[in-house]
């Protein structure tokens, strides 16, 4: 059996045998299974019996972290340790349900969350319903019957472990999954969210949204989703507008595969995700620190741009128009479509700054395609004016816009149209990540009053109309010192005057 150190860290099982004798203290759930799985933990659950607060509370204050009541009717803790700067782990405490710690454990999710250990004395696995065994087995299974229908959260959840964990869901649980699927609408917003962010910043996002469709819970939370089943598009796409898009998850969880810190330079699947170290191995580790930052508290960028991609096209049925000679056309859906994510996030109780990054990723996501259709040479002037529009979020830009066009075909990419894209995508996240100063933020080398001395000018937005040209004079390398920006404000000032 593992000793007490391999179950929790030093300090928090210290600072819980410090409270001494009275009501035991228990480890539950998933930090129990993922110390079996020798996996990482940075969220921790305990159970015990009455003073919740106050024993939550002395843990905080022996260890130097926060403490939070999560909700006190429920006597319901949270303490957040921070070992090191900037990286909280979750300590969660609850009171016991029922009488034992076994019949607490009987009221849980899954068989493989329904195992505790004692943390004053870690020498015994509690485990009622054989959760080790079914973990053995790969097998995801209801603690009990009626759990998933009291609880339909439970539904999203159980495509998470399964994907996570590369669990078989056995037939009575995924009959109750089923038969839960519809009653995802009675939850509350903030519930839904949390599992369905969990799965989208996770691991093989793109299986689970398979799963998700199969159990019919994407159409329950994300209903826009399904109208794309079946609406055609015109070649090069081989795919409906919904195949397309879950063929867009794909190959964009695959990109960030590439990418990832743990994929070697010189060993990749194949030659297109070559091509993309190739192109952008350069940058990889600053893409990874970006697709690992947090807008909240509890998503990242990635889960974010993953949402984008399913997304992306989901105007296009409302849009849909086929012309003379038989060629479908989507004009503006890209705009529309961003307004109807915004609805969708708002209506899972996002916050503004998740909402207004996603509407630049999808307001923007064939821009770098129209830059390579546009520019045989990528200009200064095109890269300041696509951060201009896309900010931050033009990473994940060009990111989705790769997924977006090796997702047209089942095969590989059209190679030049290919290369091309990689090509403007290198240059552009290139003058993000190494020459932002120049290409994209220059430092102002005039201000208004200046300007407005200078040119006998009133106060008004004709002022910020010239300094704004004048810095994107200076990404395009135009204007490089004082006198420029003041000649090249007298040679716009004169020529709007000529055309008024």
């Amino acid at each position: 059996m593992k000793t007490s150190d391999a179950w929790l860290p030093e300090t928090i099982h210290e600072a819980i045998v410090s409270l001494g004798e009275g009501e035991p203290v228990f480890l539950v759930g998933g930090a129990v299974r993922d110390a079996i799985l020798s996996k990482p933990r940075r969220d921790f659950d305990f159970v015990l019996k009455g003073s919740v607060r106050q024993k939550a509370k002395k843990i905080a204050d022996r260890i130097g972290g926060d403490f939070y009541p999560l909700d006190e009717n429920r006597q319901m803790m949270r303490v957040l340790w921070y070992p090191v700067p900037g990286e909280a782990i979750t300590l969660d405490f609850s009171e016991m349900q029922g009488d034992s710690i076994e019949d607490d454990l009987l009221q849980r999710d899954f068989t493989i969350n329904s195992m505790a250990v004692l943390t004053s004395n870690p020498n015994q696995l509690i485990d009622p319903l054989s959760g080790a065994q079914d973990l053995k087995d790969k097998i995801l299974r209801r603690s009990k019957q009626g759990n998933i229908l009291n609880d339909p959260v439970r539904t999203i959840r159980a495509v998470r472990l399964a994907v996570q964990f590369d669990l078989s869901i056995e037939p009575d649980t995924s009959s109750e999954i089923h038969q839960a699927a519809n009653l995802l609408v009675r939850i509350s917003a903030e519930r839904v969210r949390d599992e369905l962010f969990r799965i989208l910043g996770g691991v093989k996002p793109a299986a689970a949204i398979r799963i998700m469709i199969y159990f019919g819970l994407l159409k329950s939370i994300l209903p826009e989703t399904m109208i794309l089943e079946g609406v055609g598009q015109s070649s090069p796409h081989t795919m409906d507008v919904l195949e397309h898009t879950l063929a867009c998850v794909d190959r964009l969880e695959s990109i960030l595969n590439v990418l990832s810190h743990k994929t070697n330079h010189r060993y990749v699947s194949n030659l297109t995700n070559g091509e993309i170290l190739a192109y952008l191995g350069d940058v990889r580790s600053m893409i990874n620190d970006h697709m690992e930052e947090r807008l909240t508290a509890d998503r990242t960028r990635q889960s974010l741009l993953i949402f984008s991609a399913l997304f992306h096209d989901i105007a296009k049925p409302e849009t849909k128009i086929t012309i003379e000679n038989g060629t479908i056309h989507f004009y503006r859906h890209e705009i529309m479509g961003s307004k109807i994510a915004a609805e969708r996030l708002k209506s899972l109780a996002c916050s503004n700054v998740e909402i207004t990054a996603v509407d630049k990723i999808i307001r923007n996501h064939m821009r770098p395609n129209l830059l390579r259709k546009s520019q045989i040479h990528l200009t200064n002037r095109a890269i300041y004016r696509f951060f201009q529009s896309c900010g931050e979020e033009g990473v994940d830009v060009c990111l989705i816009s790769m997924a977006d066009m090796l997702a047209k075909r089942s095969g590989p990419p059209e190679n030049d149209e290919w290369i091309d894209l990689l090509d403007i995508n290198k240059r552009l996240l290139d003058g993000w990540y190494n020459h932002r100063v120049d290409k994209i933020n220059p430092p102002r080398l005039v201000d208004g009053e200046e300007l407005m001395e200078c040119l006998s000018l009133q106060p008004g937005p004709i002022v910020g109309e010239i300094l704004a040209a004048i810095t994107e004079g200076q990404a395009a390398g135009e204007i490089s010192n004082r006198e420029d920006a003041f000649n090249f404000a007298r040679n716009w000032k004169k020529g709007n005057s000529e055309r008024d």
